[in-house]
């Protein structure tokens, strides 16, 4: 059995161990960074088409701003997500002040807070995180100044339920995503120690 029928069963010509674990690990490492990037490549493509909303200089000074940090935090997303997380909500609560409504680029940084709350961060950080993200999704909607959002009831509450259902679908695929990574992880470390055993 040992080494022979382990590479057979996964498709290798070698046996799978420590090394194989190792590479795929840097695999999966390699594949968060690409992540991240397109991450904040979404970001500065929302954000540039949806520039539209801003209405004076400084505005448009402060909406570019936050459009780069935005970009520029999501880039270490996969490292220091608690930190990322943190710093978008701050972004975010700075984009509701300035320009006193929801934007394309605000909805997209939600989606991927929500996303990442399940595929990086453990009980009770993700709920936690969760949770934040549907309060401040809710109250830039409900609050916001702009008379285009229509009433509170039922305009901008419908919309409120309509953009959770979506941050829900990004939670969803995100815990989804973490569960079978970790699977797969499970799946590597135990080929690999029935490798070094037999």
């Amino acid at each position: 059995m040992g080494s022979w029928s382990v590479a057979r069963a996964s498709g290798e010509g070698r046996p799978v161990g420590g090394w194989a674990l190792g590479q795929v690990l840097v695999g999966i490492v390699r594949r968060d960074i690409v992540h991240d990037i397109a991450a904040a490549a979404l970001a500065a493509l929302v954000g540039g088409l949806g520039q539209s909303i801003v209405s004076s200089d400084v505005e448009l000074s402060a909406y570019w701003g936050i459009v780069a940090s935005c970009s520029a935090i999501l880039l270490v997303r996969s490292r220091v997500p608690r930190t990322c997380l943190a710093v978008l909500a701050v972004l975010m609560l700075v984009h509701q002040i300035v320009l006193h409504q929801p934007s394309a680029l605000a909805a997209t940084i939600c989606v991927i807070a929500a996303y990442t709350t399940q595929t990086r961060l453990a009980p009770p950080w993700r709920w936690s995180y969760l949770a934040l993200i549907y309060i401040g999704a809710a109250g830039a909607i409900l609050l916001s100044t702009q008379d285009r959002l229509g009433p509170i009831w039922p305009n901008r509450v419908a919309i409120a339920v309509a953009v959770w259902a979506i941050i829900t679908i990004a939670a969803l695929a995100g815990a989804i995503r973490s569960r079978n990574r970790t699977r797969m992880e499970l799946a590597l470390e135990r080929a690999a120690f029935l490798e070094s055993h037999y």
